[in-house]
């Protein structure tokens, strides 16, 4: 998203253009006014030097807090997006199991949310990301192949 114009300058930077923009304004306004109602020549100046200076000494300290309060809000826009992407790509990685997980006694299958029952090494690998691989334990070795296993 492409910055707004008054987030890519500074607020001092902003505050003096927006000075500038005050008095020439005003300058314009004042001298319609004038010429509009006709004042005379010794009124003129002090009107044209009040309607200068009051919008030079109030519109800066008001375009520069304002131009500060949009960089901030910017700033802080930016934090909350990258932390955002951050809990996005946390959540994206987490995979847990939890609660109870109903495995029958006697062939250790696992019962799914959906009620079928799955190897414990396929209901493994569809809910978490670890990899399974198939070994055998020391004591099923020696209970199962103890006929070729060779007696001394």
């Amino acid at each position: 998203m492409r910055p707004h114009l008054l987030e890519r300058h500074s607020a001092p930077t902003i505050a003096l253009i927006g000075g500038v923009i005050a008095v020439l304004s005003s300058v314009l306004v004042s001298h319609f006014c004038i010429w509009v109602t006709g004042f005379q020549p010794s009124s003129w100046l002090f009107i044209t030097t009040m309607m200068i200076l009051c919008p030079a000494l109030i519109a800066q300290p008001m375009i520069y807090f304002y131009a500060k309060a949009l960089h901030e809000v910017a700033r802080q826009r930016r934090a909350l997006q990258e932390a955002n992407t951050k809990l996005e790509a946390a959540l994206g990685e987490v995979r847990e199991l939890s609660g109870l997980l109903p495995i029958c006694a006697w062939c250790d299958k696992v019962r799914d949310d959906a009620g079928y029952w799955n190897r414990v090494d396929a209901f493994l690998k569809k809910h978490t990301r670890a990899q399974i691989t198939h070994s055998i334990c020391p004591a099923c070795r020696s209970q199962q192949f103890a006929s070729l296993i060779p007696k001394n």
